[in-house]
């Protein structure tokens, strides 16, 4: 039950960060930046063990690779510009470092 948790948890903070990214610029993507650093910080302390925020950070990471790729009709929600690539690799940094920073 909890890996379905972490799939849910993480699949949420992907669609939510990659709908607020490009909006607002350059709110939205501080925003949904910070709202992925806040997503993993929940995760992390409501899913304690690693191998379950492993489990949340893939799910993201699908979600916001199936968002950055072209669909069927011809949908791009991550674009190759600057706030869709600077989203792209903090995101990834925040989530890696979400999983091996030390917990108190």
């Amino acid at each position: 039950m909890r890996i379905f948790k972490a799939i849910l948890q993480g699949a949420l903070i992907g669609v939510a960060g990659v709908l607020l990214h490009n909006s607002w610029k350059p709110f939205g993507l501080i925003a949904g930046l910070i709202l992925t650093y806040l997503g993993f910080e929940f995760v992390r302390s409501s899913l304690f063990w690693r191998r379950y925020q492993l489990i949340a950070v893939l799910s993201w990471n699908f979600v916001v690779i199936r968002a950055g790729t072209i669909g069927q009709g011809e949908e791009l929600l991550i674009y190759s510009n600057t706030y869709g690539n600077l989203f792209l690799i903090f995101g990834f940094l925040i989530a890696v470092i979400s999983i091996f920073r030390k917990s108190n």
